[in-house]
C-alpha cells in the first residue's frame, strides 16, 4: 500500500469519524500483505486514535455525555484550551458545571460547543451511533 498521500491523522472528533476510521482500518486490514512498515506505524496510530476516543465515548453506552464528550474534545481537539479557557471563549461560564455533570447544556450552548469544536451537529443532542 502507498501511504505517501496519506493525511496525518487528526483526533476523531464524534461518532462519525470513529466508524470512519475503523472503516478504513479494516480495509488496511484486509491485504496484510502488502502492508508496509509505514503502514504499520499509521494502523498503530489509528489503533490508538480510536482506543481514546472510546475510553471517553464507549460504544456500548446508550450515548455520550456531554461531560465525556467536553473532556475528550479539549484533550485530543483543542488541547490548547483548558475547560476555562474553552469557556471563556465561548461566553460559557458554567461549561465547568456541564463538564462535571451538574447541569445539561442548552440549545444555545450546544450550537456554541458543536461550532467551537467543528463537531457534527448531533454530537451533543444525544442521538448515539450504537455500532462503530
Amino acid at each position: 500500500m502507498n501511504t505517501n498521500n496519506r493525511r496525518g491523522l487528526h483526533p476523531i472528533r464524534d461518532h462519525h469519524d470513529c466508524r470512519q476510521a475503523n472503516d478504513g482500518l479494516i480495509r488496511m486490514m484486509q491485504n496484510p500483505e502488502q502492508i508496509t512498515a509505514d503502514d504499520k506505524s499509521y494502523i498503530k496510530e489509528l489503533r490508538e486514535a480510536i482506543d481514546r476516543y472510546l475510553k471517553y465515548c464507549p460504544r456500548n453506552s446508550i450515548q455520550a455525555t456531554p461531560s465525556h464528550l467536553i473532556d475528550y474534545l479539549l484533550e485530543y481537539v483543542r488541547p490548547e484550551h483548558s475547560v476555562a479557557g474553552a469557556a471563556e471563549a465561548l461566553k460559557m461560564p458554567y461549561l465547568q458545571a456541564i463538564v462535571d455533570g451538574y447541569r445539561g447544556p442548552s440549545d444555545d450552548d450546544k450550537r456554541k460547543l458543536v461550532e467551537f469544536f467543528g463537531v457534527s451537529p448531533d454530537a451533543f443532542d444525544g442521538k448515539r451511533d450504537h455500532e462503530v
